[in-house]
Order: C-alpha cells, then sequence, then structure tokens
C-alpha cells in the first residue's frame, strides 16, 4: 500500500493516462477497505451508524493506512472523542488537486445521501495536500449547491501548504535551469518526473 500510494503521488497522472493498473481510484475506505456507498450495504456495514462522520483525507505519497503510527491513531482517538463513525479517504495523489476535490465532492454527496441515519455532523481532517483536496471539494460541493455541504461542521488541516510548498518551488527552477543549456537539455526529463499533483503545489 505505501509503495503504490508513493508511485502514484510521484506519477500517479501518467499511470492513470496509461490505464496502469497501479493508479488509485479515489474511495471512501473504513478499517483499510473500500466502502460501496449504496443504502443497504452501509446498512449492513454499520448496523449501529452513528449521525456523526469524521472523514481523514491523507497526504502526497501516503494512504489512509498511514494515520497510524506505533500503537496510536490520530483517527481512532478523534473518532472516539466526538462520537463518530471513522472514515478514509484513499486517492492518487499525483492527480490534479482540482480534480481530486470534485472526486470527494461527488464520493461525500453519495455518502451522506446513503448514509443509515440522517447525518448530523461531518468532521474533515486533511494532512498536508489533504487539506487543499478537501478544500477544493468543499468549493466543488459550493459550486454544484451538493446537499452535503450543510452537516459540514469544521475542516481542519495539518501541515497543508497554502502557500506552496518550496520543494516543489526548487524542482521547477530545477527544471528551467536543466533546459538553460544545450549541454543540460538531454536531463531536463528527470525534471519533469513530477505529478501534476505535486506541480499543483508550487503556487
Amino acid at each position: 500500500e505505501a509503495v503504490r500510494a508513493a508511485l502514484n503521488g510521484v506519477i500517479g497522472d501518467h499511470l492513470v493516462a496509461t490505464g496502469n493498473p497501479l493508479a488509485i481510484t479515489a474511495r471512501l475506505r473504513y478499517a483499510g477497505r473500500a466502502m460501496s456507498l449504496q443504502r443497504d450495504a452501509l446498512a449492513r456495514e454499520f448496523p449501529a451508524a452513528r449521525p456523526r462522520l469524521l472523514v481523514l483525507v491523507h497526504g502526497l505519497c501516503m494512504n489512509d493506512l498511514q494515520w497510524q503510527q506505533g500503537d496510536g491513531d490520530l483517527g481512532v482517538a478523534l473518532a472516539r472523542d466526538l462520537n463518530a463513525e471513522l472514515l478514509h479517504l484513499h486517492y492518487n495523489s499525483g492527480m490534479p488537486i482540482d480534480d481530486n476535490g470534485r472526486t470527494f465532492d461527488a464520493l461525500l454527496q453519495s455518502l451522506v445521501g446513503a448514509w443509515p441515519v440522517p447525518v448530523e455532523r461531518l468532521v474533515l481532517v486533511g494532512h498536508s495536500m489533504g487539506g487543499l483536496v478537501a478544500r477544493a471539494a468543499v468549493a466543488s460541493a459550493q459550486a454544484q449547491g451538493n446537499t452535503w455541504l450543510p452537516a459540514l461542521d469544521a475542516l481542519v488541516t495539518l501541515g497543508t501548504p497554502y502557500h506552496g510548498a518550496p520543494l516543489e518551488r526548487a524542482g521547477d527552477l530545477l527544471e528551467r535551469a536543466l533546459g538553460a543549456s544545450a549541454h543540460s537539455r538531454p536531463f531536463r526529463a528527470l525534471g519533469r518526473l513530477r505529478s501534476s499533483g505535486i506541480r499543483d503545489l508550487r503556487h
């Protein structure tokens, strides 16, 4: 899972464009398993469904299992304190952030619409790029007038690069520098080995 997530973060857009089976398809997951967003399936999976939902959104090159460190799991602790069901977004972090945001918006629309009980409170927590994806989902929902948005109570972001990521800016400078000379130009392709998701972090 970790290797596949890292690969998707670096060249995930290329994997999608070439139909590579290693490309991650965005899904909501529960305990590491992809969820069906059909009402009957959710009722079977969550027979005592709570009206509060907590959805964690991982960062670049990561996956939904990496919120756990050692014996601690941030999601489990937050869900306990909030008396909420703990869910995760698993997505291809190499795709453009806006694309992932629109996909996340659609998944939340399906989730809230099919949840076995009316959703009273929805909390989103995004780490790094995940914070940008969550914000993009909110913007998409506002533009579409989607019905999950009124349930959103809080959006919390951790280490999110709102002013861009210095490492991506350095990568962009390297790519430009390699293209400046006829001698280094053949190596410019190395500097281009960055996904759309990473390039989005420049600004």
